[in-house]
This record gives C-alpha cells, structure tokens and sequence, in this order.
C-alpha cells in the first residue's frame, strides 16, 4: 500500500519511506519558502498520519508555516491555543488569519471578543469580526449579525438588518435562525410564512419548532385546522424534551380521563417538572390527588426548585449568540 507520505516522497516515481518523505517536505519548505509544506507536516505530526503522533512537532511546523503567512496554519494554531486556553495567543493568530479574509477565524475573533475570552468583553470589536465573517457568506456569522443587530448589541437596534441576515442564514440551512424568522412572522400575524421556517427547522430536529407546529395545527393557524398532526408534533416535541409540549400533552391526557390517560398525564407533567416547568408542581399535585388525595402537593412541592439554563440550553434560546 502507498502511504501519504510515501506520495509525498516520490522523486522520479521511485517511492521512499516516510524518514525520505519528511526530509522531502522540509527540502521544499527550506529550499523554496514555501508554506503550505509545512501545514502539511504539521497534520502529519499532529494527526500522526503515517508516523507517531507528536502534537509538539505539529505545532512547530504550523507555526513555520503561520511565519509564512499562511491562513490556514494561523487558524489552526488559534484553535489550538483557544484549546488550551491561552487566549491572547489565540486571538493573536485569529487575527492574522482574520486579516488575510479567513472567515471561520474571523468568526472565532468575533467570539472571543463577544465572551470575553482573556480580554474584556467588546461588542463592537465582536460584531466588526462577525460582519466580515458574515459577507463571505459564514452562515453562523450571518446568524449572530442578525442576533446583534436585534439586540443592540455594538450597533443601534436594527430590525431590517436583523431580519436580512436571519433570513440569509435560514435560507443556508441554519435551523436556529429559521426559527427565528419563524418566530417574527408568527409576531407579524403572517402565519403561512412563519409556518414554513418552521417547517424547515422542524426537518432538522428543532424542538421549539417542532412544538410550535403542533400550536399552529391545533389552532389552524397558516393551515386548515388538524387535530391529528396537531397531536403528532405535540407528542414528537414532548419526547425530544420540550417542557412546553410536555405541559400541553400532560393536559390533553388529563381531559381525556380515566386511568390510563391519567397515568399518561402524569408522565409527561413529571418530565417537565425534570426542567422546572413553573407550572408542573400545581398539575402533578392535581393528577395525583385524583389516586392519592390532595396531600400529594406536599410532597410535589417539597421537591421543586427553580431552574437554572446550562449553557446547551442557552444555545437554543431565540436570538442567543452561537458559538463557533
């Protein structure tokens, strides 16, 4: 079998081994100032492609090759950095690779500066690195511009411009902001259209969209009334985790009566209770007292304490920050 490194060390179709294939590489780098040679080193070494793992020598040839000036390597090294949490160097080569159009570290610059990361925390600087990430078409970039821009978050409130860049990243596939195109079309009271976003952020497993679906047919809002489909998004959005839908199911259980269906009700009211739904207590308290007395608030409320959102949980909230 022909190695990569052996194809790197190919002289006049004769194959070398991979001690010959490196001191190839390093002849072109040395010889020629080349850099991309050494960021393809720097992956042997640090992806231990055809040799021992070293992730010391990957970092040496990156940064050859980041001397060089090469974008990609400068990249490469910021995540590195930002990895280890050496934030300043990270910035650093963002910067560089940002300043030679690399979108993704523009983006990651972006981020740094939005959080915080090893400096204080800076809108403007934040939202002037998304905006370039952003007109070279990054869709998380396009999405973030949308948040700042809505938010007045290093630039005045503009809604236009938020609602431009929420739709630039939707129509590239970014299921968060097709939920919130959604969400501003529902506030619009333009309901096929806000259905739609919906739609496409539902096909990728976003729950709120998935539940907000099962609002729509329910009420026959953008659509013909349809309790069935109604049901069906409910229970899809319930069993993804959406407290929400969880609620609205435990009460279509329970106003359907009768032992089983309580038992259901109770299932899906104790799930919320798991992520603090505020009214999960009163139901199960309600559910329970129908088997066991109403003592049973007691014990429902003795055990519930307010929620506090993880940072996975703040990913998902409508005009939140993703990350790179």
């Amino acid at each position: 079998m022909v190695t990569g490194l052996q194809r790197f060390g190919t002289i006049g179709g004769a194959f070398r081994d991979e001690e010959a294939a490196i001191k190839t590489l390093r002849d072109v780098t040395e010889n020629t100032g080349w850099a991309d040679p050494y960021l393809r080193l720097g992956d042997i070494y640090r992806f231990g492609r055809d040799v021992d793992r070293d992730e010391a020598k990957g970092i040496e040839n990156y940064t050859r090759a980041a001397e060089r000036g090469h974008m990609e390597a400068q990249h490469k090294l910021g995540d590195i950095y930002h990895r280890a949490k050496d934030y300043t160097k990270a910035l650093t080569y963002y910067i560089l690779a940002s300043d030679q159009g690399h979108a993704r570290a523009q983006g990651k610059a972006g981020q740094m500066f939005f959080l915080g990361e090893g400096l204080p925390m800076d809108y403007p600087k934040a939202y002037y690195y998304y905006e370039k990430a952003s007109l070279q078409g990054d869709v998380i970039a396009l999405y973030n511009v949308g948040v700042m821009c809505r938010r007045g978050r290093g630039v005045p409130i503009d809604n236009e411009k938020a609602f431009k860049h929420y739709k630039l990243a939707a129509n590239k596939g970014h299921k968060l902001a097709q939920y919130n195109l959604g969400q501003l079309y529902f506030r619009q009271g333009k309901f096929e259209k806000a259905m739609k976003y919906y739609e496409l952020s539902a096909k990728q497993k976003h729950v709120k969209s998935i539940g907000k679906l099962g609002e729509m047919y329910h009420a026959g809002q953008g659509c013909p009334r349809n309790l069935t489909k109604a049901f069906d998004y409910t229970h899809r959005a319930a069993d993804l985790g959406n407290p929400i839908a969880q609620m609205t199911l435990g009460d279509f259980y329970l106003r359907r009566g009768g032992y089983y269906h309580h038992v259901q009700a109770l299932k899906y009211f104790k799930l919320a209770l798991n992520q603090h739904h505020s009214k999960a207590p009163g139901r199960i308290a309600y559910t329970l007292g129908k088997f066991e007395g109403f003592s049973a608030y007691q014990k429902v409320f003795s055990t519930w304490e307010p929620k506090v959102a993880t940072p996975e949980e703040l990913q998902e909230i409508p005009d939140h920050i993703q990350p790179f």
